[in-house]
C-alpha cells in the first residue's frame, strides 16, 4: 500500500520540475478572529468589550464625601460679647466685690476645716424629683452647686446623638454644627428638660428652661464677670460616650473662680503652717479689673478667664466622675469643672435672649452669643417650629 501512494506521488508530478508549493489561506478564518478585530459601529462601542471606565458615571453625593458649605458674612451689630468686652475692661470699685469675695472665703474656710470633702450629689433620673423634694437632698445639691443625673435617656440613644454629631462636624470639614437634628432632637428631649427645670429650679430658682444653642465641645466652666448679667443661669452636659470628670462640688469654689481675678494673695500658700490660713481676708488685695487683666505668671486672669484649677490647691483634690452615654451633669456656671467632649445643654439666664437665638436658628447661622460679627460662617439648614418634635422643645426655644 505504502508502495502504490510513492508511485502516484512521482506520476503526478512534472517531469524534472520541484515539487508543488502547500498553499496556505491569507485570512485566518473567522472563529480565530480576537473580540477586538470584529467590525464595530463608530462611536457605538459594543457593552460586551466596553471597558467599565468608558460608562458615563454621575457622582453620587455620599458620607465619604465633604459636604458642599454655604458661607454667609455675618452682621451682629448688636452683639453682646461687643457690650461686655467693653464694660469688663472698666475698673469696677472695690466695695462692688469685697462683700461676696470675704463670705466666700469663710465658705472656703468652713470647708478645709471639714474632714471629708462633699460628695457629688448623683441620682437616677426617675428619682431626681424625689431628691430635690427631700430637704436634706436639696440642701446637699445647693451646697455642691452640681448633681450628676444618671440615665436621662437611653444609652444608644445617646450615643447615636454623639456618631451623627461627629459625622456632621467631618462633612462640614472641621466647621462646628448648632442645628444638626441630633442637637435639636436632644435639646427637645422631654426627659432632658424635665432634669434642666428640676436642677435649674433648685440652684437658681428658674423653673422655666431656655437651652442655649451650642456646639458639643469640651466640659468646662463660665466665670463671667460678677457685676454683668450671665447669658447662662446653668451649665449641662449629656454624655454619648463614657466620660470622665473632674469637678469640685462647692458652691464656694464656684464664688471663688468667678472672683479670683479681681483679688491677689499678698503670701503664697507655701508660707502659712495652716492653708485656712491662706484664706483669710488679710492675705487678700484687691486688684483692678484693668490690672488684673494684664498680670502674668500664676496670678494672671481676668473676667473672662478664670484661674486655673491648679489654684483651688486649698481645696480637696477635685472628685473625679465617670459618666456614661445618657448620663447628665448640671452644675453652677462657674462651678469648675473639665471633662472632653459632652453635648451641651445649658440654659439661658433670661428669655430676653430667645427670640435672638431663635431667629439665628431660623436662618441656620450660629446663635447670637457666638462672636462671628463680619465673619463667613458655613450656614447650616434653616430652621423651624416643624423641625422640633416636642412641645417642650418648642417652648424652650420661643414658639409656644
Amino acid at each position: 500500500m505504502l508502495a502504490r501512494t510513492r508511485l502516484a506521488r512521482r506520476l503526478s508530478r512534472p517531469a524534472g520540475g520541484p515539487a508543488p508549493a502547500r498553499h496556505l489561506s491569507v485570512l485566518p478564518q473567522p472563529h480565530l478572529l480576537p473580540p477586538y478585530a470584529h467590525p464595530l459601529a463608530r462611536g457605538a462601542p459594543s457593552p460586551a468589550f466596553a471597558p467599565p471606565y468608558a460608562h458615563d458615571v454621575s457622582p453620587v453625593p455620599g458620607r465619604g464625601l465633604r459636604a458642599k458649605l454655604n458661607y454667609v458674612l455675618v452682621n451682629q451689630p448688636g452683639h453682646a460679647s461687643s457690650s461686655s468686652s467693653s464694660s469688663s475692661s472698666a475698673p469696677i470699685a472695690e466695695a462692688d466685690v469685697l462683700p461676696q469675695w470675704e463670705a466666700t472665703l469663710a465658705a472656703l474656710r468652713a470647708e478645709a476645716a471639714r474632714a471629708a470633702a462633699t460628695v457629688v450629689p448623683e441620682v437616677g433620673a426617675q428619682q431626681l424629683g424625689a431628691l430635690l423634694d427631700a430637704e436634706m437632698g436639696l440642701a446637699h445639691v445647693r451646697e455642691a452647686g452640681v448633681v450628676v443625673v444618671r440615665d436621662v435617656v437611653i444609652d444608644a440613644e445617646a450615643e447615636v446623638w454623639g456618631r451623627a454629631i461627629d459625622a456632621a462636624e467631618q462633612e462640614r470639614g472641621g466647621q462646628p454644627t448648632y442645628y444638626h437634628p441630633a442637637q435639636v432632637e436632644a435639646r427637645a428631649d422631654p426627659s432632658v428638660l424635665a432634669a434642666l427645670a428640676r436642677v435649674s429650679l433648685a440652684l437658681t430658682g428658674n423653673a422655666e428652661p431656655h437651652v442655649r444653642v451650642d456646639a458639643v465641645g469640651e466640659i468646662a466652666h463660665e466665670a463671667g464677670h460678677p457685676l454683668e448679667p450671665s447669658t447662662t443661669s446653668l451649665r449641662a452636659h449629656i454624655a454619648t460616650a463614657p466620660t470622665s470628670i473632674a469637678l469640685h462640688p462647692s458652691r464656694a469654689a464656684a464664688s471663688y473662680a468667678q472672683l479670683r481675678p479681681f483679688f491677689q494673695p499678698l503670701r503664697s500658700m507655701l508660707s502659712f503652717y495652716s492653708r485656712a490660713d491662706y484664706l483669710l481676708p488679710s492675705n487678700w488685695v484687691f486688684t483692678p479689673l484693668a490690672v488684673a487683666a494684664g498680670a502674668v505668671g500664676a496670678n494672671a486672669g481676668s473676667a473672662s478667664t478664670p484661674p486655673p484649677l491648679a489654684d483651688l490647691a486649698h481645696l480637696p483634690a477635685p472628685a473625679a466622675v465617670l459618666l456614661h452615654p445618657g448620663d447628665m451633669v448640671l452644675a453652677l456656671p462657674a462651678l469648675p469643672l473639665t471633662g472632653p467632649r459632652a453635648l451641651p445643654l445649658h440654659l439661658l439666664a433670661t428669655a430676653e435672649h430667645v427670640p435672638a437665638q431663635r431667629a439665628a436658628f431660623e436662618r441656620g447661622l450660629p446663635p447670637p452669643h457666638i462672636a462671628v460679627d463680619g465673619e463667613l460662617v458655613a450656614a447650616e439648614e434653616p430652621g423651624s417650629a416643624a423641625a422640633i418634635g416636642s412641645w417642650a422643645g418648642r417652648r424652650a426655644m420661643g414658639y409656644e
